[in-house]
């Protein structure tokens, strides 16, 4: 079986950003980690507004919408699944040995 991802935080950076949707100039701003406007099309206002992130995008710096990378992968490890279960049957033992002896 191969690995796959049982986490995937991706991050993403706070600001504006505009970027090509085919034809179509995109728009979009990042609140904080969770929270965005958009993407939805550019408007006259946006690039009079953001005019550093709309210089950028002309430069081509981001010319294209990319795909924001993962900053932390987890992984599901059959191993360490094990172990958590035998622990946990364990520490199970030692507190019904604990009740059969006191009562």
């Amino acid at each position: 079986m191969a690995d796959r991802p049982v986490c995937d935080v991706r991050i993403a950076t706070k600001g504006p950003r505009f970027f090509r949707n085919g034809d179509q100039v995109m728009f979009e701003i990042q609140l904080d980690s969770r929270s965005k406007i958009g993407p939805r099309p550019m408007t006259a206002s946006d690039k009079d507004q953001y005019p550093v992130a709309w210089e950028a995008f002309r430069d081509g710096e981001r010319s294209a919408a990319e795909p924001i990378k993962p900053l932390i992968e987890a992984v599901d490890h059959p191993g360490a699944k094990a172990a958590h279960e035998a622990a946990k049957a364990e520490r199970q033992a030692n507190m019904d040995a604990k009740r059969r002896g006191g009562l």
